[in-house]
């Protein structure tokens, strides 16, 4: 995969931030019905810096250390991302460690910030068109299509992390489950996000 086709929602620079070589690996071991959790853990917290890093510090120039615990990061990662569709709790180390990075760019900054308007001005409009009892049919909120995105892949990674019997009994059709789910992942990706304006619209459309 070439950086320029990379998507990224965290950085105005898209990049593939994870390491291709041990992905590949990874998901080599995932077709065979391996429990890779172990794997995609270091993978996924490998693809941000670690605070006290050179790489920490060209993104970010705060310091964790003088305010995540004051803002109770673990709490509200402990009781607000922890959605049914999301029953691994390695991603939990992750969202906390892309929250620290807070980042100095400030064309990183307008792009998060764009995503989170965004989804706050399509909640208000859509409420604002419920009060006024609007029975035009409308799209499903960006939110919920964000939600059914993430739920998708974490039923991709939960085939990766949790084969169960049936990788063992028939690891063709389980190989095929994979691909399945990818495909649809992609094609949300794809679709589900075409008239957005923020980082959310595909890269074709911005």
């Amino acid at each position: 995969m070439e950086t320029e086709a990379a998507a990224d929602l965290l950085f105005a620079q898209p990049a593939l931030r994870i390491d291709r070589d041990v992905l590949d690996d990874v998901l080599d071991l995932a077709s065979y019905g391996k429990d890779v959790t172990r794997q995609l853990e270091a993978l996924l917290l490998a693809s941000v810096p670690d605070a006290g890093t050179s790489a920490f510090a060209s993104i970010s120039r705060w310091e964790p250390a003088f305010f995540a615990d004051d803002l109770f990061l673990d709490d509200l990662l402990r009781e607000g991302f922890a959605p049914p569709s999301d029953p691994h709790g390695f991603r939990h180390a992750f969202v906390r460690r892309v929250i620290v990075a807070t980042p100095h760019d400030p064309a990183t900054i307008a792009l998060r910030q764009g995503i989170l308007r965004e989804l706050d001005d399509d909640r208000v409009a859509r409420q604002a068109g419920a009060d006024r009892g609007s029975d035009q049919p409308a799209r499903e909120a960006l939110w919920d299509r964000l939600i059914a995105l993430h739920r998708g892949l974490a039923s991709l990674v939960t085939l990766f992390s949790a084969p169960g019997q049936s990788a063992r009994l028939d690891i063709d059709n389980f190989r095929l489950d994979i691909l399945r789910q990818i495909r649809r992942s992609i094609d949300q990706l794809a679709t589900d996000f075409d008239g957005a304006h923020s980082g959310l619209a595909p890269r074709g459309a911005r």
